[in-house]
């Protein structure tokens, strides 16, 4: 596995720093719920865009879009 570092705006990096991990996706029950929950919608293509990133051990995070 290759690790990448943070190559954006240090005012982002910054705020990341203090934000939550996101949700670590454990199974498709996981990610249902989370849609549900926090109220996402999706597209007029009915498709989610949610943020999400791959962790140092491989495991999928996922946040708002707006995070």
């Amino acid at each position: 596995m290759r690790v990448y570092a943070y190559v954006g705006p240090v005012d982002i990096l910054r705020r990341a720093a203090s934000a939550p991990p996101g949700l670590l996706v454990q199974s498709a029950r996981s990610l249902m719920d989370w849609l549900r929950q926090t109220g996402q919608r999706p597209n007029p293509d009915g498709l989610y865009i949610i943020t999400f990133v791959v962790d140092d051990q491989g495991r999928l995070r996922i946040a708002d879009r707006r995070s």
